[in-house]
């Protein structure tokens, strides 16, 4: 499968640039996703879709669902992780803080993106519902300390292997996808070597689907509730309409699961 055609960080024109700091700032994330740098490789894209939903994201009603959002998922039972598995994993004292900050922090990025991205593909499918009126959110988001991103293609053979083989247990992911949670991950191997035994039950397809069949439900109720002003989109839209739905209702609720479920079984340091 092709790549997504992208506007990476380094080659963001001044006014992209200022866009991915904003979505940074209120993800929490120091990287954008993926699918926003596809909407900026069409003109006009990405400054329409941001200017759309950022009253969505900066909203009390976000703080609200994200905090729903978590609560009401259901996941299979997994056993937390007991001392051995922790140790074997060298997931100890600090570490061990630092890897749930991380997980933490794509599980803010993540439920903001596939609430704010689901509210956008139905006022694209729906430009006749009515919009929400939003209420500007005082919280202050602690950028989160996570450390560069390595393309796949810098890691070791083996790591590199494992990884893509934890992308393609997602179904919808494809090659051209690989997820920025476990590359985030490469910098604790024996993480990426054990999320198969440790997520075992999870990875099951017949299990994966549903949990995503959730998300997607879930999210789709949150967004109905906090759908954008109606604007007529650019020219071009329907360029990036299928990255849409994909990434709503495919690789975004892939991984909020995958999220949720390692924050619920890895203890506190």
């Amino acid at each position: 499968m092709p790549s997504l055609p992208e506007v990476r960080p380094q080659d963001a024109t001044p006014e992209i640039a200022a866009i991915y700091d904003q979505i940074k700032i209120v993800s929490g994330l120091p990287m954008v996703n993926l699918v926003w740098r596809h909407f900026a490789a069409y003109p006009g894209i990405l400054r329409w879709a941001w200017d759309a939903i950022s009253p969505v994201v900066g909203s009390t009603a976000m703080d609200d669902a994200r905090r729903t959002f978590v609560a009401s998922l259901t996941l299979p039972r997994i056993a937390p992780l007991g001392e051995a598995d922790l140790r074997a994993a060298n997931l100890t004292g600090p570490v061990r803080a630092h890897v749930n900050a991380v997980i933490d922090a794509y599980i803010r990025g993540n439920l903001t993106n596939i609430i704010s991205l689901t509210a956008l593909r139905i006022r694209l499918e729906h430009p006749e519902y009515p919009a929400a009126h939003f209420t500007p959110s005082t919280q202050a988001v602690e950028p989160a300390q996570i450390e560069p991103l390595p393309g796949i293609g810098s890691l070791d053979t083996r790591l590199a292997a494992e990884i893509r083989a934890l992308a393609r247990r997602h179904e919808g992911m494809g090659d051209d996808v690989i997820p920025s949670l476990y590359l985030a991950f490469s910098y604790w191997p024996e993480v990426i070597e054990a999320l198969p035994r440790w997520l075992s039950s999870f990875y099951e397809p017949a299990a994966m689907r549903g949990a995503v069949a959730d998300t997607v439900k879930l999210a789709e109720s949150q967004a109905e509730a906090m759908l954008p002003q109606s604007t007529a989109p650019p020219e071009g839209i329907s360029a990036v309409a299928p990255a849409l739905e994909r990434f709503t209702q495919a690789i975004i609720p892939g991984m909020i699961p995958i999220c949720v479920a390692l924050r619920r079984i890895i203890p506190e340091s």
